[in-house]
């Protein structure tokens, strides 16, 4: 039987796919390997997990006109029932709030809203 490499070379020259045929000498350690990565993703994977998890922004409506503000507690923009508003992130109990033109600002009265 010709070496691996000649039976690729020989392949290649022929326009023919050549693909390499398991021996079965290191089947088991080969399947050893998988399976640790499969099974073992914590330390190669870098999806967040639910603790560190980013939140996903959302859309809410509120049911009278409310104030956002600032860390200060000075109003930057109102919401209200005539208009949907994007709650970007949470804080503190509070809903962050991004306006159309891109201000973003503290939504502490968060009861009754409508979430969409």
């Amino acid at each position: 039987m010709a070496p691996a490499f000649v039976e690729a070379e020989n392949a290649e020259q022929s326009g023919e796919e050549w693909l390499e045929a398991p021996t079965g000498e290191d089947d088991d350690a080969a399947d050893g390997e998988v399976d640790e990565q499969t099974n073992d993703r914590s330390a190669t994977d870098d999806r967040p997990t639910t603790s560190d998890a980013v939140p996903q922004p959302f859309w809410v409506l509120a049911p009278t006109e409310r104030d956002v503000v600032d860390e200060l507690g000075l109003a930057v923009f109102g919401i209200g029932p005539t208009a949907w508003a994007l709650v970007i992130d949470e804080r503190d109990g509070a809903y962050v709030v991004r306006h159309e033109d891109g201000r973003t600002g503290l939504l502490h009265e968060i009861d009754d809203l409508t979430k969409g």
